[in-house]
């Protein structure tokens, strides 16, 4: 299971907080190296962050986090 996947299984377990995560988003995500995943026995994700770390300079390197859960 693709780490863009783990997070989707865990973001629906939690969709009341989270609200509806995109597959997309996720997986986007993934490919720039702006979601992390923990996981228990290198197996299964117990929790992940979805975040953005914007690189503009007017924003002095601010990060975002979209969704957060574990």
């Amino acid at each position: 299971m693709s780490l863009s996947e783990s997070a989707k299984a865990i973001a629906d377990k939690h969709r009341n907080e989270l609200g509806f995560v995109l597959k997309p988003a996720l997986l986007a995500s993934e490919q720039a190296n702006e979601l992390e995943a923990v996981f228990l026995d290198d197996k299964k994700a117990i929790g992940f962050c979805h975040f953005h770390h914007c690189k503009n300079k007017a924003k002095r390197g601010q990060t975002t986090i979209y969704s957060l859960a574990v």
